[in-house]
This record gives structure tokens, sequence and C-alpha cells, in this order.
């Protein structure tokens, strides 16, 4: 069927899918492998002349509300329409920005190679991936245009590796969670690339775990710049170049990459086009329709790939990538890169970055002069007809195969989301990321108020029983710091994390939380109690707290009578760890409650000991084993049960936010900080708005 659209919406189709750039075919050569990461960095100087015009555009945006240059810039987007569309005509399966993104770059280039249609069969890579865009926008085209049969793998930071910051990892677990053993996350089960071990242990779980050869990887990659965007280039190239190596010991001859840059302005970019111009047939640059005309990504297709032989020669000098953020050498010495392929980067930089700088020039008129309804109008038409020729071009049709159960579903708990502030400028924005609390808070006034509602009953647990098959330790990298949780909201915790250096709360002593805790289970009988709080004392050094509090939690367990009950005062149910050694022990006790909690910390009420002989020995042998590299003891899909889950994220929720209050305290009592107290009541106040913000 053939669309007729108005001049308006062909300028914006026309300019929306041909945001491409393609290298010249040639014979270059990559240079002596000794040359690799021995010089200083260099510059291009025509590139930086275009950085500094590209960043002084950019600086306009400093003074202009982020919340609603947001929702300014969705309106203004031609794109709009399409997710809308897509999501109602076709519903598939973790529909989102990487998935549209995606699904045109399939639908653009030859990334699915020859031999893997003529055979039937294909391996994908995927790494920097969660939440999972990639992966089903790829399974819905295969369904859709190829007859192959087809495996994947994928790597991101672990969402449940608790070392991992919020603030630098996608949380969003819906497709890790029901494909867990699809995801590699490397032998310190950090997920980490950056990790040169890690990385290589990465590197062998694909080869071993791949069933098809591994003709395609995608790599989409990114780092919160928020305090820093003029140099987002700089501090993401040491994760493109780690991309790029490991792609290369994995990929197939004859295979595709896919990997995401941001502008290409630095010597690291140009070098990292060069390795991939020489190690691949052909090399383009695409900005799909989908992804925001004002930001800077920008998505290298790389096809017919010359294979890890081709390589080979180069590969242990290219291994020095993980050591450039320090050594801050580059890849390779400007006068090993040939003036022709210089120019042809050139000239790709210009080209997305004129292009950036003219929406984001259009999107500042718009917002600063309003928009009439004539213009409102045909932008609204444009959208619709942007929307009707991404589905017909790319012919988008429903798939029923899915990766996950159709039932899964979002909630802030399960995504431990961090919500961004976004009422103010980025310059005021700037300023309170870099001074004390009370600058960085807006004025709220209701929310203790809603804290007041949450109830603080005794939360009743109920677990499953485990098999032997499951009781499996896993290894990993000592915690230092909490950086994350799967087991509280995400947005609460974040609070925690940033205010640890600013205020240290009052400690309680033993006698006090004993009092506190022996009230609220004044007529249940207690056979024992132990107190571990004190163990938690240090939290800038997570794996040794437990190596102190777990031994004396299995010893006074090995004493405990059939029958008896026990009162654990300060146990900790951050971690998979804390959270496993927790759901081992209820499974050995008729009744267990995590009690109401203290402003310190929060107690279970652990009743009627049934010891199970497997789970017993099992817990026991804990004691000979050096608990601070322990990771997991059964699988996390035990902990992620609804009811479980929930009552989990309900405790620590709520002893977060009495902690959090008890701060605000500590600040008042402080005549000094008074305003900086007032500020924190403010800021307890924001931990109770829910609304989300427009990813901008």
């Amino acid at each position: 069927m053939a669309f007729i659209y108005s001049p308006k919406s062909l300028i914006e189709i026309e300019k929306g899918f041909n945001k491409k750039f393609s290298f010249s075919a040639s014979s270059h050569q990559l240079p002596n492998p000794q040359v690799i990461f021995t010089e200083e960095r260099w510059e291009v100087p025509v590139l930086q002349k275009k950085k500094d015009a590209f960043n002084n555009v950019r600086s306009k945006l400093n003074n202009v509300f982020l919340k609603s240059w947001h929702q300014h810039t969705e309106l203004c987007n031609p794109a709009q329409r399409i997710f809308y569309t897509v999501q109602k005509e076709y519903q598939p399966e973790f529909l989102s920005q990487a998935w549209m993104k995606f699904y045109e770059l399939l639908s653009s280039y030859p990334l699915i190679p020859d031999k893997a249609v003529e055979g039937g069969r294909l391996g994908s890579v995927h790494l920097c991936e969660a939440p999972g865009g990639f992966i089903s926008a790829l399974n819905h085209y295969l369904q859709s245009n190829h007859n192959i049969k087809w495996n994947w793998l994928a790597n991101s930071l672990n969402p449940y590796y608790e070392g991992n910051s919020l603030f630098s990892m996608v949380s969003d677990d819906r497709l890790v969670k029901h494909a867990l053993e699809n995801w590699c996350f490397g032998i310190d089960y950090s997920g980490d690339i950056l990790s040169k071990t890690n990385a290589a242990s990465i590197i062998e779980d694909f080869k071993k775990k791949t069933e098809n050869p591994i003709l395609l990887i995608t790599a989409d990659g990114g780092i919160d710049c928020q305090n820093d965007p003029k140099e987002q280039e700089l501090h993401i190239s040491p994760l493109i170049c780690a991309e790029i190596i490991l792609a290369m010991q994995v990929l197939s001859p004859g295979g595709s990459l896919v990997i995401k840059m941001f502008t290409l302005f630095e010597c690291e970019s140009v070098c990292a086009l060069y390795l991939l111009r020489c190690s691949f047939e052909s090399l383009h640059v695409c900005k799909p329709i989908s992804s925001k005309g004002g930001n800077s990504e920008v998505y290298v297709v790389c096809c017919g790939y010359k294979g890890h032989q081709y390589i080979e020669p180069w590969l242990p000098q290219l291994l020095s990538c993980y050591n450039m953020k320090k050594s801050k050498k580059v890849m390779f010495p400007l006068s090993e890169i040939p003036e022709k392929f210089l120019q042809e980067c050139v000239s790709c930089a210009h080209f997305f970055a004129d292009m950036q700088i003219s929406v984001i020039d259009e999107n500042l008129t718009n917002y600063e002069t309003g928009m009439n309804k004539k213009k409102a109008d045909s932008l609204l038409e444009a959208k619709n007809a942007v929307a009707v020729e991404f589905t017909s071009r790319f012919n988008i049709s429903p798939t029923f195969k899915r990766i996950a159960p159709a039932a899964t579903s979002v909630t802030m708990s399960t995504l431990s989301s961090v919500k961004r502030r976004e009422n103010c400028t980025f310059n005021d924005w700037e300023v309170r990321n870099e001074k004390s609390l009370k600058c960085c808070l807006d004025d709220l006034n209701d929310c203790l108020k809603r804290y007041s509602k949450v109830s603080f009953d005794p939360i009743s647990i109920r677990v499953f029983p485990v098999p032997s098959e499951d009781l499996v330790i896993t290894n990993g990298l000592p915690i230092k710091e909490l950086g994350s949780s799967k087991f509280c909201t995400g947005n609460i915790l974040k609070h925690k994390i940033k205010l640890k250096n600013f205020v240290t709360p009052r400690s309680s002593n033993q006698e006090e939380r004993l009092k506190y805790f022996s009230s609220l289970i004044s007529s249940m009988p207690i056979s024992s109690t132990l107190d571990i709080a004190d163990c938690y004392k240090d939290e800038k050094n997570y794996s040794v707290c437990k190596e102190c509090a777990i031994p004396l939690v299995l010893e006074r367990l090995s004493t405990m009578q059939v029958g008896e009950s026990l009162l654990v005062i300060g146990m900790r149910l951050w971690t998979q760890f804390d959270v496993g050694i927790f759901y081992l022990l209820s499974s050995i006790f008729s009744k267990v409650e995590i009690l109401p909690p203290h402003w310190d910390c929060f107690a279970v009420y652990f009743q009627d000991y049934e010891p199970k002989q497997e789970i017993c020995d099992y817990l026991m042998s804990l004691k000979s084993k050096s608990v601070k590299n322990i990771v997991s003891l059964l699988p996390v899909s035990y902990l992620l049960e609804s009811e479980f889950f929930s009552s989990i994220i309900a405790s620590n929720d709520r002893f977060l936010i009495n902690n959090l209050k008890q701060v605000y305290e500590v600040l008042l009592t402080k005549k000094d900080q008074l305003d900086a107290a007032k500020a924190f009541y403010e800021y307890l106040c924001d931990l109770s708005d829910s609304d989300d913000s427009s990813d901008g």
C-alpha cells in the first residue's frame, strides 16, 4: 500500500531515515604491533574546533530546566509516535528505544551474514545489553525474515552483584532473571568487561556456551556523563575499546559487529574506527531515526569480519587497552593513520555533529518562542507519517515466540530504579552535585506524612523447600561497599548511599537494641538471643562485616535444640548472600517474623527450630570457608519469588526510612548545620515522590 505524505512529512522522513555515513572501500593495513599504545594522545585540530563549536551550542542549554526541556524535546521529536504505533499494532516483547534502533539497523544493513542464512544457524553475543532490547529486536526480526536456528548469549553489569553501583548499572532484570543461563558475568560475578581478568573469563564462557557460530555481536554500552557531558566521548572510550577487543576474540570470520559510540572528535575514536576499518570488509556509521536527534549517540556497523587469525598478531598489544585510562597512551600514533581515512573521519564527525547542532538549535528556538498551532499540527502529521514509514519500510509484522513469559511486568521494586532529579537547570544540578546537601534539594513539604502510613507490623516469612542440587555456592569479587541491591527500592537506597559521607548517625548499643526488640515479642518464647549489629559498623568493607557476623550466627545455630527459638538482632538483608542465609535459616524454623525496625537495625524472630539435616550441613560447611568471596548460596530465583521478595523489600524499605529519619534528627541537633537539617527534611520528602522523569 502506497502512502501519500505532505511535503513537511517527506522532509522529516528523508532526514530521519538517512542519517548514515559509509567509509570507502580500501586496503588499509594495521601498523606494526610494536607501536600500539606507545604514544601520548594527539588531536586533530579541525575536529577539536568542531568539538568546541558543538559544546558552545550545547552550553546554551545550561540554564534550561532539565525536566521541562526533556518534555519539550520529546514533544518535538518527529519519531515520537513510532513506539506507540509499533506497540499498538505488533506488541513486541520488551519494546523500547533500543528495540527500535536495532530493528532499524537489522533492516538497513546485512548484519545477518549469508553463511548464517545459508547454513540456517546463528549465534549472537550482546555486550552491555541489559535490559535486553537488542536481543528482543533480533528475536522479532529473525522470526519475521529468516528460518534460522538461533541462540544468544549476553553480558552486562550484573544486577544481582551488589558491588555494582546503582548509578552506573541498568537494574531492569526482567530478561535476565528469565534467561539467566544465557547471561555471562565472568569469574568475579560483576559482569564488568573493563576488568581484564573478568573479560577473559567472559570470553571463555561465550566460547563454551555457544551452540552456533557467533556471527553477530552488539555492544550498547554507555556511561553516565551528567557530571561532565562535554567530555562524554573521552569518558566512554575505555569501554568502547574493551568492547571491540572482546568482540574480536569471539566473533567468527564473516561476522558482523554493531557498537555504540558518541561524537567522533577524539583520537581514541579515530583509532577505534581505524582498527574496525582494517578488521572488517565494510564500515558504516548510522544514527537510527528512533535515536533522539539531540543526543550524541551513533552506531558503528561493521560487516565481514576478517577473523581472529587476522587480528591475532596485534592482540597482545591491543590487550593493553585495559591500562589505557591509567597510562593515557593512545592506540595508534597519528603518523600511522592514513590521510584519506583521517579525512573520512572528519567528514563523518562533521556530518553527525551538524545534524545534532541543527536539532538542538531548532528545539531551543521552539522552547523559547513556543509552537503555534500551524507548526504543531504540521509536526503531528509528520510524527504519524514517520511512524507509518517505519513500520512499512522495515516490514514489521507480529511474532509469537517470546524469550520471557508474557506475564513479565515492570514494578518499581523489581527494577530497583533510580529516579533522576530534573526539576532544576543543568547549572543548578551541577552546583548541587558539587556542594553540600542543602544545595541539592527542592521545596517539598509533605513526605513524612506519607511515611507515617507505612505499616510497621511484623512481617511473616514463608519459603519453599530447597532441593539439594540447588545448594550451590557461587564465588565472586568481595563486596567492599554496598552499591546496589535488588532487595529494596532503588530510589531510597540511593539516598542512603549518597548520604553516608555527609553525616554518621549515632550508634545504638546492645542493651538499647535488646530492650526494644524484646518488648515487641514479650509474649513469645525466646530460647536464645544473638546481636550481630556491631559487626556491620564498618559500611566501607561489607565483606569484612559478614566475615564477622556469619560465624556468630552459625555457632549459635549449632548449639540449638529442636523446638527452641532464636532472636537475631542486626541481620542485614541487602545482598544475595545475606538473603540466601536468611532464606535457608527460615527453612529450618516453623515460624519466622521480621520485627518492626529500630532506627539502627532490624531483628528476626525464628520460632520452633526444625532442623533439616541437608540444610544444616550446608550452612555449617560455611564455617570452614572464607565467606567474603561468596556472593550466593542458592539460585537467585528462590530469592525473587514474589511473596518472599516483596517481604524482604518491605522490610528493607521501612528500615531505610527509619534510618534516614534518624539522620535528619542528628542534623537537627547540630546548630551549625540547621539549614542542612531543614534541607534534609525536604530531601526525605523527595523520597516519596514516585513520578518518573523522562529520558531526554
